[in-house]
């Protein structure tokens, strides 16, 4: 299988699997991957599985113990790979990555109520401390 027609195959899956419809073209819809199509040896199932764990089993739990500031709100993005904080300073694009990510999370693959509340808190600490510029101000 051609590698094109296999991401517009994993495009339409995926869009399929969020309940959207998705074509090549206007007119002409996008097949679903049958048989043993792979790609570096891995079919569509074996990668959505992969890319599930490293979202839920592997990304989401550290991005809880080491980046989401529970206690004012937001996302501590200067955190090194064994979660030590570099600094604990918070910048308006980083907190608008992360409402959206966490909110997309919420309204299109896991509608567990903690993903919201980790937007919802962001928000909440960039409407108490924004100022003019990008960086944001902690206020205790």
């Amino acid at each position: 299988m051609k590698r094109r027609n296999f991401f517009i195959a994993l495009a339409g899956t995926a869009a399929a699997a969020g309940g959207l419809t998705c074509s090549r073209k206007q007119e002409k819809q996008v097949s679903v991957l049958t048989g043993n199509d792979t790609l570096a040896g891995k079919s569509l199932v074996q990668f959505r599985d992969q890319y599930r764990s490293d979202l839920f089993d592997e990304f989401l739990p550290f991005m809880d113990k080491y980046c989401i500031d529970h206690e004012l709100g937001g996302f501590l993005c200067n955190t090194d790979r064994d979660g030590t904080h570099i600094n604990t300073n918070k910048r308006a694009w980083y907190e608008g990555r992360g409402i959206w990510i966490y909110s997309y999370i919420y309204n299109n693959v896991d509608p567990n109520p903690k993903y919201l509340e980790v937007a919802r808190k962001s928000v909440e600490f960039i409407l108490k401390t924004m100022d003019s510029s990008d960086q944001l101000r902690d206020k205790k």
